[in-house]
């Protein structure tokens, strides 16, 4: 590459990676392969290792003198700059360092990364640029050669950190010093593949950091390394090597097509391909994040069950409300104003301060800060919602007063003030069952990845019974049904056939269990009824005989039963609120004759 470089700087094009970049590159690279060869031969601290990737970023930042300059219209000072820079560099560094645990899997999503940026470069007349990443691409790919499965040599962490490097400072380079949408899409989209494999890191080991700390599970560090990434995730699944190396080569080549669209299209594609980014980061979570999702769960469920967590959650609402709403009374002052900040004045300070009491009020009689919004209804939010408008609604008539004037500028302000904060406001509080239905459903819903390590039951039963089942797996620990993923329900009401009860489907009727087990490969089948007809009986029990699965029962305990002091003084004998997961293997015809 170095050569190759060289080379192309003999014919004195112009472009942003010029000479002066190339003796930045040389030297920072320098430092970076010396730490790649000297954690690949002996193994270095993490901490070591952070500390010279800053150091390398601030080097090539100060050489080159530059990082993304203007942002969006604003002049950018240079400590944050300088902070972008770095965060950026060392985090795309690490994602392609991370990424590098299969053979090829590194090489050639950084091959299709370049590549994006080729094109980008030859589209926007960058011919210098373009080139430059053309011979990356050639050395690269005369590795690649020899590195795909079964590989012969390897990169280390030299050669995925070295990648990673050129590629944080040749996107930047391709955005451009005035950042725009469009530009800014293409650092963030060709690096796309190993920047989430990096988040998902960060998110996974950063909730089981936590579970240790809560005494569920082994210490576990941030920089610590484990076989969770998305290639090992893939591999578990029983794909091969070449197999997961394609479907990134694939998802690399998807994101940096989406990147792409508005340099060769036109600027009017930024909005197609910012909704592409945003419909595949919805669907995308579902299916990349279910170990992620799953132990936030456990945390989140943990953490709510303190005892004094409820004094501190009022205080962080209260602060965050009164964050939220001066953030958003900025936000609507400066798009009142085309940007600037010649709106902060006496007079709006005073603005600020009528509305920022109203809203507080306002959300202190909508119970804001007292609600149980782990177990808040939709009623609950409405109401939460309503009171923050009638409470804009005061402020905007008390300022209109103090003003003696009916300014339509006053009125626009209140409304984008009212309309950025509701959505800012209902977040945290709809967090906890965002989260729970999340965790249920990577649990439950989602069956993809449990290879055969969970017992897969259907539940025979989609009435009252059976909803109430699936408010309990809701809300109980994880670990209560751990064991088991619930595939759907089984039910013999024709109106019910095809249908989805709580986003589980119904798979059919018992007499349709055959083929529905073998389709499945059922383990068992939970009665979720309180009656069973004898015939249906008879008919379930041979079916279960002849498929060999296991049949159990839920009896969740819910009548008021009078008991005396003695029995309420042995805990154990009290079975208010009880639920019982019964197996039934042996005695399965009597019992289930007995519903």
């Amino acid at each position: 590459m170095t050569i190759g470089l060289l080379v192309i700087l003999l014919t004195n094009m112009s472009g942003a990676l010029n000479g002066n970049w190339y003796r930045a590159f040389a030297v920072a690279s320098a430092l970076l392969v010396l730490l790649g060869l000297a954690d690949d031969r002996w193994g270095l601290s993490p901490w070591i290792k952070l500390g010279v990737q800053v150091v390398v970023a601030a080097v090539l930042f100060f050489n080159k003198g530059r990082g993304i300059g203007n942002f969006l219209g604003f002049e950018v000072h240079w400590s944050i700059d300088l902070l972008i820079w770095v965060v950026w560099t060392v985090g795309i560094i690490n994602a392609f360092n991370l990424i590098d645990g299969m053979d090829g899997l590194c090489g050639g999503v950084a091959i299709i990364s370049v590549g994006a940026l080729v094109v980008v470069s030859f589209v926007s007349g960058r011919l210098l640029d373009g080139l430059m990443m053309v011979a990356m691409m050639g050395a690269i790919g005369g590795f690649l050669r020899y590195n795909i499965h079964p590989a012969r040599i390897f990169l280390g962490d030299t050669g995925s950190m070295f990648l990673g490097f050129f590629i944080a400072s040749a996107a930047t380079a391709s955005a451009g010093e005035r950042a725009v949408t469009a530009s800014l899409l293409i650092p963030l989209l060709v690096a796309g593949v190993p920047v989430i494999d990096v988040i998902l890191a960060v998110w996974r080991r950063t909730t089981r950091k936590w579970l240790s700390r809560l005494g569920l599970g082994k210490a576990v560090k941030i920089f610590g390394a484990d076989r969770d990434h998305l290639h090992h995730r893939l591999l578990q699944l029983g794909f091969s090597q070449r197999k997961v190396a394609m479907l990134f080569y694939l998802a690399a080549g998807l994101a940096s097509a989406v990147a792409m669209l508005p340099f060769i299209v036109g600027g009017q594609a930024t909005g197609i391909t910012i909704a592409a980014i945003a419909v595949a980061g919805m669907v995308g979570l579902r299916y990349i994040a279910p170990l992620e999702l799953s132990a936030s769960g456990v945390v989140l469920h943990m953490v709510l069950k303190r005892p004094s967590f409820g004094r501190y959650l009022a205080l962080g609402f209260f602060c965050y409300d009164a964050f939220v709403i001066v953030l958003a009374l900025a936000v609507a002052f400066m798009i009142e104003h085309s940007g600037g900040f010649d709106w902060i004045s006496r007079e709006n300070m005073a603005v600020v301060a009528v509305t920022l009491a109203c809203g507080l009020v306002g959300l202190r009689l909508a119970k804001g800060h007292s609600r149980h919004w782990a177990r808040a209804s939709l009623r609950d939010f409405w109401a939460l919602g309503l009171w923050f408008v009638v409470a804009m609604n005061i402020a905007f008539s008390i300022m209109t007063l103090m003003a003696q004037d009916l300014a339509w500028s006053s009125g626009r302000i209140f409304l984008i003030t009212t309309t950025l904060s509701i959505p800012l406001l209902l977040l945290p509080r709809s967090l906890t069952p965002l989260v729970r239905e999340a965790m249920v459903d990577s649990l439950h819903r989602r069956r993809i990845g449990s290879n055969g390590k969970k017992k897969r039951i259907v539940l025979y039963g989609a009435g009252d019974l059976g909803e109430l089942f699936l408010s309990h797996l809701k809300t109980a620990p994880p670990e209560e049904m751990e064991e088991m993923c619930i595939v759907g329900f089984i039910d013999d009401c024709p109106g019910l056939g095809q249908k989805i009860l709580d986003g589980f489907p119904i798979q059919g009727s018992v007499s349709q269990l055959g083929e529905i087990a073998e389709r499945l490969d059922l383990h068992g089948v939970l009665l979720t009824m309180t009656r069973l007809d004898p015939e249906r009986a008879e008919e379930l029990n041979r079916i279960c005989d002849e498929r060999g699965l296991a049949r159990y029962r839920w009896r969740p305990q819910l009548q008021i039963v009078e008991i005396t002091s003695q029995e309420l003084a042995e805990e154990d004998k009290v079975v208010v609120g009880r639920h019982v997961f019964q197996a039934a293997a042996d005695s399965a015809p009597e019992i289930i004759s007995g519903l």
